[in-house]
C-alpha cells in the first residue's frame, strides 16, 4: 500500500490551492481499492449483524465474544438477506447510474428504490411510502414529509457515491445531494455526504485522522452533525488510549434523539449523527487494525451491523482487497458471485460497475487514464449547504396509544404530534384510510395499507403547529371486522426552552476497567449476633450500597451486607461492614461488621431487619457521622451513629426524635446526605448560616438543620407545618417514582450539588428509555446559601446500570444506587451498589 504522507495537510478545506494537486495510481490498484472497499463494508455488515439494535444506550460489554464464522456472510446471504439493506441500497444507486449515467434525473431513483421488493424501514420506508401515495422526491426525504428525516439511512448507502469518487469528495457531493434527499435531511444528509467523503479520501491517504478531519470539512459547522463529529475527534484527542471514555461522552451530549419517532424518548437511537460518531470512534482508536475497527464500532451499539460495514469499508479501501487479513477475506469469497439479495447485482458486479463509473469521473473531473496510470485530480473538500430539521421541536412526551375508533380525540400541547400505527389483519390488500383533523378541522386524509411494503410506520405527523394545546382527531373511514389499526406510541413535541447551563454537574464518572465489583458477598464471615444470641454468617447474601470516607490516607468503606435468613427485598437481616483500601480500588475486609442490630437501647428498632443504607462524613476535628436506617419491618427510622475510627460506633438514636414536627417524628424517613464542603484538602461536614444541614428522603428531598449533628430539625412550610418538599419526583424522567438521597452533598463554588438515586416509574409515567422501576443516578444543584432554594438538575441521569451485575442479583430491573463519594488522588471515587448485591465504584477526574 502506497502510503501518500504530503496529501494528509491537503485534505482540510481552509487551505488555499495553491497548485493543482493529483495523485496516481495503477489501474490494478484502483481496482483493488474498489475490491476491498466493497468486500469490507459486506464483512463489517455480517460481523455486526448479530448485535443489531440489541445494545441501546450501552456499550457491548467486554465478557460479551462477538464472534465470527467461517460462513458467516454466507448464512445472511442465505437466511437473513435483510440485513444487507445497506448493500443492496447502494447497489439500487450504483444500478441506476450504470444504466442511465451520472446525469439520471432524481425520479430515476425514486422510483428504483420505491419500486424494490426488498424490505426498507424508517427514513428509507417513510420515503418509498410518500412516493408511492403520489409524492415527489425530494420532498419525500423533507423532515416535514418524513418523520424519520434525521436516520441514518443514507449514511448507510452513501458508500457507493465515496467508492465511484477517488480524490474527488466534492463531486461524491454533488451525487448525495440528488440520491441523499430522496429519504433525508439536514443530519440524515450529512451522514451520507460524510461517509462519502471519507471513502473518497481514503483512496489517497492512510492517515485516518486526516481523513476523518478532512471529510468533516464537507459539513456546515452550525449543524449539529458536524458538532457531534468535531467532538469526537476533540474526545479522542483527550482520552487517545479510551474508546469508553469517548462512548460516553457522546452519549451524554449527543445521546437523545429528535427526529425517529420510534427513538424519542425511548433507548433507541438511530440519528444519524450518533451512529456516524460511532464510525469515527472505530476508525480513529481502530487506528488501521481491521479487526479493532470493527470490534470498536460495534461494540458502540446501537446500528451495529451498519456502523462497522462503514467503517471497515473505509478501511478496505485504504488497504485494498489483498491487504484485507484473510480470516476476513476469505469467508466473503463464497459469496463474491453470488447476486445480492432482491438485487440480482453481485460483488463482483458491484466492482465492475464501480470501476467503469470511477474512470468516467476521473476524466470528467480533469484526471487521465493513460494505459495502466490513473492520474486522479484532487478536489480540497467544501462544505455543502446547511440545513437543519425539525425546528422549533423538542421531545416532550411520549404515550402509549391504543385502537383506532376506540381511543377517542387526543389532547397536547406543543408544535407537534406523530402518531405511529401498525394493522393487525391477514388481508394484505386493505387499506385503512383515516381522516385527520386539527383543533376541529379537516387537516388530511391518509391511507395505511396493511402490507407493510407499501406503509409507513407512522399514521400521521403533524409538525411547525403554533405552540399550544390542540386537539387531534382520527376517524376511521373504512372500518372493517377483520381489521385492527394499532396506534402504537404518540409523540408530542413544544417549542425548545432557553437551555439552562449544566457545568456545575459532575459528569464524566468512569468506572475502572477490570475492577468492578469491588465488594461481593463472603460466606465464610462470621461474628457473634446479639440479636440471635449465636454464631452467624453476616454478609453471605448481598453487600452492597456503601458509604465512604477517608481515614489515616485510605479509603473507607462503610457497606450494607445482608444474611441468608429470608428471601425478598427488606426481609433479611442487614449489618453494615468496613473495609478499607490503599487505592480505592482493592478493599481489606475488616472481618466483622461495625453496627449491627441487637444488644444495645436500640434494638426495638433496628430489629430484625438490621442497619442499613449508611452514610459516612466527617466533621473538621475528626468526628465521623454516619446517617443509616434503622428498620424493624415496621417503620424505617433516619438515624445517627458517631466515631472516632469507624470500628467502634455510638448509636443517638432516630434523627428526628425530638423534632417538633409530627410527620418527621412517627413518620417513615431515611436516606440522609450531610452537606459537606473541602477545606484545607479535606471534605468535611459544612456550616451555613450557623448550622449543619442535611437533605433527606426517599418519595421527595427534604432538608433538616442541625446544631450538634445528633438532633434534627426538618425544614416545614410556614402556612401549614407540614415538610418543605424542596425537590419532588418528575413523569416522564428517570426519576418519577423516587428521587432518594445519595452520597453526602457537596458544597462548590456554583451551589451545593445533591447527588441522588432516581427510580424510574413504568408506562406514561416513567422514561421509557430505562427499565421500568430501575434505579439511576442524578445530580441536583442548590443555592450555597440557602440550602432550601432549588436551582436545577440534570433531566437525564449520569450514572445508569450497564453491566451485567448492575441487572441482576436481588434487583433484576437494574440498579446504580449510589451513597459513598470520597476525594482521593485528585479525584472522586464514587461507590454504588450494584442491583442490591455488589459494591462497585467509578471515578471523576475534575481535571477532565
Amino acid at each position: 500500500m502506497k502510503h501518500f504522507s504530503l496529501l494528509a495537510a491537503c485534505l482540510i478545506a481552509a487551505l488555499p490551492m495553491r497548485a493543482e494537486r493529483t495523485v496516481t495510481l495503477t489501474t490494478g490498484e484502483l481496482a483493488d481499492k474498489i475490491r476491498g472497499a466493497w468486500a469490507a463494508q459486506t464483512i463489517g455488515c455480517a460481523f455486526g449483524g448479530p448485535t443489531e439494535f440489541r445494545y441501546q444506550e450501552r456499550m457491548i460489554p467486554d465478557d460479551e465474544e462477538i464472534k465470527w464464522d467461517e460462513h458467516q456472510p454466507r448464512n445472511y446471504f442465505d437466511n437473513g438477506p435483510g440485513l444487507y439493506d445497506d448493500v443492496y441500497m447502494d447497489l439500487t444507486f450504483l444500478d441506476v447510474l450504470h444504466k442511465k449515467g451520472l446525469k439520471a434525473p432524481i425520479d430515476d431513483f425514486a422510483k428504483a428504490f420505491a419500486y424494490a421488493p426488498y424490505p426498507l424501514w424508517h427514513a428509507n420506508q417513510a420515503a418509498r411510502y410518500h412516493i408511492l401515495q403520489g409524492g415527489k422526491a425530494p420532498d419525500s426525504g423533507h423532515w416535514r414529509h418524513n418523520p424519520h428525516a434525521d436516520d441514518i439511512d443514507y449514511q448507510i448507502e452513501a458508500d457507493y457515491a465515496g467508492i465511484i469518487c477517488p480524490g474527488m469528495p466534492n463531486t461524491a457531493s454533488r451525487i448525495s445531494d440528488k440520491v441523499g434527499h430522496l429519504m433525508n435531511y439536514g443530519d440524515g444528509w450529512y451522514g451520507g455526504v460524510f461517509v462519502g467523503a471519507m471513502y473518497t479520501l481514503a483512496y489517497t491517504t492512510d492517515d485516518i485522522p486526516a481523513i476523518v478531519e478532512g471529510a468533516l470539512s464537507t459539513i456546515p459547522k452550525k449543524s449539529r452533525f458536524y458538532q457531534t463529529i468535531r467532538d469526537v475527534i476533540d474526545w479522542h484527542s483527550a482520552y487517545p488510549a479510551d474508546w469508553k471514555a469517548t462512548w460516553r461522552l457522546v452519549q451524554q451530549k449527543w445521546g437523545l434523539e429528535v427526529g425517529c419517532p420510534e427513538g424519542v424518548l425511548a433507548p433507541l437511537n438511530i440519528d444519524a449523527s450518533l451512529n456516524s460518531a460511532y464510525i469515527v470512534i472505530g476508525l480513529l482508536y481502530g487506528d488501521g487494525d481491521f479487526a479493532r475497527t470493527m470490534e470498536i464500532s460495534t461494540r458502540c451499539g446501537q446500528d451495529s451491523d451498519c456502523n462497522p460495514a462503514s467503517a471497515a469499508g473505509i478501511l478496505g479501501c485504504i488497504m485494498g482487497f489483498d491487504r484485507i487479513p484473510s480470516r476476513w477475506r476469505e469467508p466473503l469469497l463464497e459469496v463474491e458471485d453470488r447476486p445480492f439479495p432482491y438485487m440480482g447485482l453481485s460483488l463482483r458486479q458491484a466492482c465492475e460497475y464501480s470501476f467503469d463509473l470511477a474512470r468516467q469521473i476521473i476524466r470528467d473531473e480533469g484526471g487521465s487514464i493513460e494505459g495502466d496510470k490513473v492520474t486522479i485530480r484532487l478536489q480540497n473538500p467544501k462544505a455543502v449547504r446547511l440545513e437543519q430539521g425539525f425546528p422549533n421541536m423538542q421531545p416532550a412526551e411520549a404515550r402509549p396509544g391504543g385502537l383506532l375508533g376506540e381511543l377517542g380525540a387526543i389532547e397536547f400541547s406543543g408544535t407537534g404530534i406523530v402518531v405511529s400505527n401498525y394493522l393487525e389483519t391477514k388481508r394484505q390488500d386493505y387499506v385503512a384510510r383515516v381522516e385527520v383533523l386539527l383543533d376541529g378541522n379537516h387537516y388530511s386524509t391518509v391511507n395505511s395499507p396493511a402490507d407493510y411494503h407499501d406503509r409507513t410506520a407512522d399514521l400521521c405527523w403533524l409538525y411547525g403547529l403554533k405552540d399550544g394545546p390542540h386537539r387531534l382527531e382520527l376517524r376511521w373511514l373504512n372500518p372493517a371486522e377483520d381489521v385492527k389499526v394499532h396506534l402504537h406510541r404518540i409523540i408530542v413535541y413544544r417549542k425548545p426552552g432557553k437551555q439552562k447551563d449544566k457545568s456545575w454537574a459532575w459528569l464524566d464518572f468512569q468506572r475502572p476497567e477490570g475492577i468492578n465489583p469491588v465488594l461481593k458477598p463472603d460466606s465464610r464471615s462470621v461474628f457473634y449476633c446479639p440479636m440471635l444470641g449465636r454464631t452467624a454468617p453476616w454478609e453471605d447474601s448481598d453487600t452492597f450500597n456503601p458509604a465512604a470516607t477517608i481515614i489515616n490516607g485510605r479509603v473507607a468503606l462503610l457497606y450494607r451486607a445482608e444474611d441468608n435468613s429470608a428471601t425478598g427485598i427488606g426481609k433479611r437481616t442487614s449489618r453494615i461492614g468496613y473495609a478499607s483500601s490503599e487505592n480505592g480500588l482493592h478493599f481489606q475486609r475488616h472481618g466483622a461488621p461495625v453496627l449491627y442490630p441487637g444488644g444495645d437501647d436500640w434494638t426495638e428498632l433496628d430489629c430484625p431487619g438490621g442497619c442499613e443504607d449508611p452514610r459516612v462524613c466527617m466533621t473538621e476535628d475528626g468526628l465521623y457521622v454516619m446517617t443509616y436506617t434503622s428498620w424493624n419491618r415496621k417503620v424505617a427510622r433516619l438515624s445517627i451513629a458517631t466515631s472516632r475510627d469507624l470500628v467502634h460506633w455510638q448509636k443517638h438514636g432516630p434523627a428526628f426524635a425530638q423534632c417538633h414536627s409530627k410527620e418527621a417524628r412517627e413518620g417513615f424517613n431515611k436516606s440522609g446526605s450531610i452537606v459537606t464542603e473541602m477545606k484545607n484538602g479535606r471534605q468535611v461536614i459544612a456550616r451555613i448560616k450557623g448550622r449543619y444541614w442535611m437533605y433527606w428522603g426517599e418519595q421527595f428531598v427534604n432538608v433538616a438543620t442541625s446544631e450538634d449533628l445528633i438532633h434534627w430539625e426538618p425544614v416545614c412550610r410556614k402556612d401549614d407545618g407540614k415538610l418543605l418538599h424542596v425537590m419532588d419526583v418528575r413523569k416522564g424522567h428517570f426519576d418519577s417514582l423516587l428521587t432518594e438521597c445519595g452520597p453526602p452533598a457537596v458544597k462548590t463554588s456554583r451551589g451545593i450539588i445533591l447527588f441522588y438515586n432516581g427510580k424510574n416509574g413504568s408506562g406514561t409515567n416513567g422514561d421509557p428509555r430505562y427499565t421500568a422501576n430501575s434505579y439511576c443516578a442524578g445530580q441536583a444543584l442548590f443555592s450555597a446559601s440557602d440550602p432550601t432554594q432549588y436551582i436545577d438538575r440534570l433531566d437525564e441521569p449520569f450514572f445508569v446500570p450497564e453491566a451485567d451485575f448492575e441487572k441482576s442479583g436481588q434487583y433484576p430491573a437494574g440498579t446504580v444506587f449510589i451513597e459513598g463519594l470520597v476525594p482521593y488522588d485528585g479525584k472522586w471515587f464514587l461507590y454504588y451498589g450494584c442491583a442490591d448485591s455488589r459494591v462497585g465504584v467509578a471515578v471523576y477526574n475534575p481535571k477532565n
